[in-house]
């Protein structure tokens, strides 16, 4: 018949969470009825007649295996049982222990040095005889009993390791039953050691510890008031003969883990001395260690339990400087508190050490954001002007310029461009760059004509571009401008900058054009208000070998701006202060880093246009929707003139700097930061409105929204977390076979540096955006008053109809745009021109029936909150959520397809670098294998099952490998999985990677079971599954279309296409475009053009030993992932194929004497008439 053990709120499953839990002493089975538990190292097996699920520990094995691996550990347990019971009987009996141990002491005695010492902590010489302490050290040889623990088999030596303090172990009745040796040279390993030797211990017959009984060698005037509790075994000693009481004794205060000997000793100390009181004695920091108190509190409930009155000694022994009991001098500052009050002291000890420790984390991070915002670098000049001045700098250097927001910087580029021949602005926003070039006497590249311009080449341009503009045009007399610096490398590592795969390109063409600047005496200039050392750095890196970088630092502080900074958890109430504002006749700039979303610059003005109608020809708005509109690019132009009309100015980020409307129409600023933009672009976009007399109304929630990599504020760290995640990946690809070469050196240059210390810098911004922006809007000497805020529900309610007004109007435009062809398409995405806005919806649409397929869209609904059911484009422009839904959709195909499929998109996207010749970004390469096998290690994909329901058991392996590969899980997935079961169920953890794959999942209750918790069981939608069915089969079949295609046009030996990049150059004074050939590096050595990057390839895939035909139709049978990889590559686009085609030869030496590969490779890419 079974027997349970009550559990109480020790429960392995539910953690404690109840109370009935309880374990099968007979099966060792725990029962718990907690139906949503997902416990670590235990599983389900099933539920018993009470309700009750009966879980067994797991080591892996499945559910039939489970029986008869019960039966294993059932015998492990016995013969443990019967080996521990075997060895207790062979221990020594009490009487055994004092006799055998009082013998040993006879033939050892006590060295002078350690004499001393025990003086020195108080003991008389007679105090020590009586204690009966001894030296030893290793190999001392003795006569004594080969039973004796501590001592070898034949009892002739002692075992201990290094030289040390025999201190014996008393029972109540002065008999010796232990010892433990007090090590002389502890070296940081613990004081203490238990004697013993191989499996001799000093364990007793119980198998539990013994624990000392400390008595005042004087028989008069014993304090009987208490039984004293002190921690160890030699310090109950001493503090028994300096106070002249009874102490008991444990090493490590593990009184509890000796139970029956503590019980028995204060019983018998009870009886003798007359007394129900113990008095724990606490050393000096037990209050601060939570081990030592967790063995406290069990001690005084075990002594309360037994019907003893527990109190606590106290002489303000907080910290280790303090004395323990044997080393107090006075003991009249004992104090008598209670266990509850110690455990108070504890508490706020420990409350106070993570304040301490909060405190020295943020001291780090405030280290670490000084470095990554400060300037230190010794200026070349220094001025302090409103008006910045930069027309009498020599050639031959790059300059940094430092100087506030309003001190003309843009203006102080005027003078400069007229000494030079050629000039490059660089910029990261179209309107800036419009506004700006318009300004200082140079031209927008868009505007450039052929023979519409004498002598040099002046265009401005943003850094996406770059490429297309020849550096060599530089070399003659050049300036190079990278206004607002610290925001164009910023936007350098944005996703726009990596279109195609060009962002190496862009790296390389930046070098390029700083190298040949400086080649011809020409000038780098960098302006910044927050120019730091990271730009610093980074030029000097990227500048020729010796070139000087002079820091040009204006300390000019112009007169701040008033600020309300609004205390509130949403912006809602810069709403009703803008709407308070217009009505009363101030005309308004709004600033709002998000362009979409309820609380977005677009919601905002429709939803002011809806109060007010009346207004809606007096407002504008600027966001990228807009920018291309000739209407908005003229306003821009000349912002200071056509906005003296405007009421209402709502912008998105595609205006944080650049412009400067000092006309003084607006009268108020409202700034409204989601966690977009950093501290320092919200500062810089509030800045537009010169006048200081205007007003900032300023809300910015306290975190961000957008985090980099894993979200680490460190550089460092961020490092390592792409080299771990690439290193993972690539490894899994290469064991595979394919043809892959890791990247190497790009870990340590100065591109990746840069692009990490930026990343760490957004994500410390964004950690703690509203300190930040209230801490930088005070440095720059504005007069910042913190306002709190409240807004009413009509607010919240407007903006958000607002909002999906907004998306519906824009999906119903979606849905009536026009379908490109992809002759046109490619037109529209690779113009130099801005895109008007009826362009933005045709590509938007086409690449909707590109990435869903038709059936998708035909089958796709949206049903709105008042139950219109939208269908078609307008359906698919809602649920596409700006791209969202399409990545989920490809973590469910990848994880559906082949391994090969995503290998191929990871080679792929080194590849759409590497084809440029310029290396790769390491945070550009892609881990979708990495993902996939994530996925797939947690169990994923066998729950792609439509039809099938589970309960919360069937997900509790996976929450556990979850939680045991949390780093792991985080790398890969940006998935916090915490290490707490009852926060990371496994039903949570089952919907948050369903949630990954854009599957939605089912819930229904469970019938009602009297005496048992409800639980759900979940299943996958049908619709959502239905979708992602038909998403895969859209794949699977532009794969077979572009393989088709490819086949068709594969009937030459030119593989390579030069890509369509042109390069303005000048020639006799005209502007010319030719098609690109060698872009000029800094040493003026030529980057290779494509076709000739490929040649030494191409001449070692000439070199391969080509295949017999016997041994190519040996293999027809079989294919490799080599060649599932060069099929799925093939699939996604023909410039993929042709790249792999011409690289072949990596993909033949790596492959060497796979016959299966080798014969793929020539089966799909026809090697006879490719290489003769």
């Amino acid at each position: 018949m079974a027997s349970f053990k009550p559990l109480k709120q020790d429960c392995p499953i539910c953690n404690g969470a109840r109370r009935d839990c309880r374990r099968n002493t007979t099966n060792d089975l725990i029962h718990c009825r907690d139906s949503e538990a997902s416990p670590v190292d235990y599983r389900l097996v099933g539920e018993d007649a009470h309700g009750f699920f009966m879980w067994a520990e797991s080591n892996g094995e499945t559910h039939p295996d489970w029986q008869a691996q019960q039966e294993r550990k059932e015998e492990k347990r016995r013969q443990r049982e019967e080996e521990q019971a075997r060895r207790n009987q062979q221990q020594l009996s009490i009487e055994e222990r004092d006799r055998l141990t009082r013998h040993l002491l006879k033939q050892l005695y006590l060295h002078d040095d350690q004499r001393q010492n025990l003086r020195d902590r108080g003991l008389s010489d007679a105090q020590i005889d009586s204690g009966m302490f001894r030296t030893i050290k290793p190999g001392q040889g003795v006569e004594g009993s080969p039973r004796l623990f501590g001592l070898d088999f034949q009892g002739h030596y002692i075992a201990v390791a290094s030289r040390s303090i025999l201190c014996p172990i008393w029972d109540t009745k002065n008999r010796i039953i232990g010892w433990q040796n007090r090590l002389d040279d502890p070296q940081d390993q613990g004081k203490y050691r238990w004697p013993s030797f191989k499996e001799k211990t000093v364990h007793l017959q119980n198998g539990e510890l013994p624990i000392t009984c400390a008595r005042p060698i004087s028989k008069e005037g014993i304090d009987c008031t208490s039984i004293n509790l002190s921690e160890g075994n030699l310090k109950p000693f001493i503090a028994a003969q300096k106070l002249n009481q009874l102490f008991v004794g444990a090493s490590g205060a593990n009184f509890a883990s000796s139970q029956e000997q503590f019980k028995q000793y204060l019983e018998e100390l009870s009886a003798e001395l007359e007394t129900k009181l113990v008095t724990l004695c606490p050393d000096g920091g037990a209050a601060q260690n939570p081990h030592v108190m967790g063995q406290y509190q069990k001690t005084w409930e075990l002594c309360r339990a037994w019907g003893y009155q527990v109190r606590v000694a106290w002489w303000g022994q907080i910290t280790k400087d303090s004395p323990d009991i044997d080393e107090l001098e006075d003991a009249s500052a004992i104090a008598f508190i209670t266990p509850e009050e110690l455990w108070g002291i504890f508490l706020q000890e420990q409350q106070q050490k993570q304040e301490e420790k909060e405190a020295e984390q943020r001291a780090i991070e405030e280290a670490n954001w000084v470095k990554l915002t400060a300037l230190t670098r010794v200026p070349w000049r220094v001025v302090n002007t409103p008006n910045l001045n930069l027309d009498d700098l020599p050639g031959g250097a790059v300059y940094v310029v430092k100087s506030a927001k309003g001190t003309s910087k843009t203006e102080s580029l005027k003078p400069i461009t007229p000494q030079h021949d050629n000039a490059y602005a660089l910029f990261c926003r179209i309107a800036l760059g419009r506004s700006e070039c318009e300004r200082i006497g140079i031209t927008w590249h868009t505007d450039l004509t052929r023979g519409g311009s004498a002598g040099g080449l002046k265009a401005g341009f943003c850094v996406d571009s770059a490429h297309l503009f020849n550096p060599k045009n530089l070399k003659n007399n050049g300036l190079l401008i990278a206004d607002e610096a610290l925001q164009l490398l910023t936007h350098l590592f944005g996703d726009t900058c990596n279109k195609g795969g060009k962002r190496p390109l862009l790296l390389a063409a930046l070098e390029a054009m700083i190298g040949a600047t400086i080649a011809g005496g020409g000038k780098v200039l960098a302006l910044d208000a927050d120019a730091s050392d990271l730009v610093c750095d980074y030029l000097e890196q990227l500048a020729p070998e010796g070139t000087p970088l002079r820091v040009i630092r204006n300390d000019y502080e112009p007169e701040g701006y008033p600020v309300s900074f609004l205390d509130s958890d949403t912006p809602d109430a810069v709403v009703d202060e803008l709407l308070i504002a217009l009505e009363s006749g101030e005309p308004s700039f709004v600033i709002d880093d998000c362009k979409n979303g309820v609380r977005g610059c677009k919601s905002i003005a429709e939803y002011v246009r809806r109060v007010h109608p009346e207004w809606a020809n007096q407002i504008v708005e600027i966001n990228s929707d807009t920018t291309g509109d000739p209407a908005i690019i003229d306003y821009l132009n000349n912002i200071n003139q056509a906005s003296k009309d405007t009421l209402l100015l709502c912008c998105s980020p595609s205006v944080t700097s650049g412009i400067s409307i000092v006309n003084n129409r607006f009268q108020k600023v409202f700034g409204v930061f989601n966690g977009i933009l950093t501290d320092a672009d919200a500062a810089q976009a509030l800045g537009r409105v010169r006048p200081k007399d205007v007003e900032r109304i300023v809300w910015a929630s306290e975190e961000g929204l957008i985090m980099v990599g894993d979200g680490s504020i460190f550089p460092e760290d961020l490092k390592a977390h792409y080299q771990r995640n690439y290193e993972a990946n690539c490894k899994h690809i290469l064991g595979f076979g394919v043809g892959y070469n890791p990247i190497t050196d790009e870990w340590d240059s100065p591109h990746f540096d840069l692009y990490c210390k930026l990343s760490a810098y957004r994500n410390a911004s964004m950690k703690d955006l509203r300190r930040r922006l209230e801490e930088r809007l005070r440095a720059e000497n504005n007069d910042v008053t913190i306002v709190a805020a409240m807004c009413g529900d009509d607010t919240k309610a407007g903006l958000k109809e607002s909002w999906q007004r907004i998306e519906l109007a824009r999906a119903q435009a979606v849905a009536n745009a026009t379908i490109l062809n992809d002759e046109r398409l490619k037109a529209l995405e690779e113009s130099n021109k801005p895109l008007t806005p009826q362009e933005k919806l045709d590509i938007e649409k086409t690449w909707l029936l590109k990435n869903y397929g038709q059936p998708l869209i035909d089958a796709i609904q949206h049903e709105l909150e008042d139950g219109t059911v939208l269908t078609g484009y307008q359906a698919m422009c809602l649920k596409d959520d700006r791209g969202r839904y399409k990545a989920k959709l490809d973590n469910f195909y990848l994880l559906a397809s082949d391994e090969s499929v995503a290998i191929a998109k990871d080679v792929k996207a080194a590849q759409r670098q590497q084809e440029h010749g310029r290396g790769v970004c390491p945070q550009d390469l892609r881990i979708h294998t990495r993902r996939r096998q994530c996925r797939q290690y947690l169990g994923l994909d066998k729950f792609l099952k439509l039809d099938e329901e589970w309960t919360p058991q069937d997900f509790w392996t996976m929450a556990q490998k979850a939680r045991d590969n949390a780093p792991h899980v985080k790398d890969a997935l940006n998935l916090s999985i915490p290490a707490d079961p009852k926060q990371s169920t496994g039903s949570w953890v089952f919907e948050l990677l369903m949630e990954q794959v854009g599957l939605e999942i089912s819930k229904r209750l469970a019938p009602r079971v009297k005496g048992q918790k409800r639980f759900k069981y979940r299943q996958i939608e049908a619709t959502s599954w239905h979708y992602a069915q038909l998403y895969v089969q859209h794949q699977i079949s532009e794969v077979v279309a572009q393989d088709e295609e490819v086949q068709v046009s594969q009937s030459t030996a030119d593989w390579i296409t030069p890509p369509s990049t042109y390069i303005y150059e000048t020639t006799g004074g005209v502007i010319q475009s030719e098609m690109a050939e060698t872009i000029t590096t800094p040493d003026t050595q030529p980057l290779a053009t494509p076709e000739q990057l490929s040649q030494p390839l191409a001449q070692d895939a000439d070199n391969q030993v080509t295949l017999a035909p016997d041994e190519v139709n040996a293999t027809d049978d079989a294919e490799s992932l080599v060649g599932r990889v060069l099929r799925s590559i093939r699939g996604f686009d023909q410039g993929a194929t042709d790249w792999v085609a011409t690289h072949s030869g990596n993909f033949l030496k790596t492959a060497s004497g796979w016959f299966v590969a080798l014969s793929e490779i020539g089966t799909w890419y026809e090697w006879v008439d490719v290489i003769p």
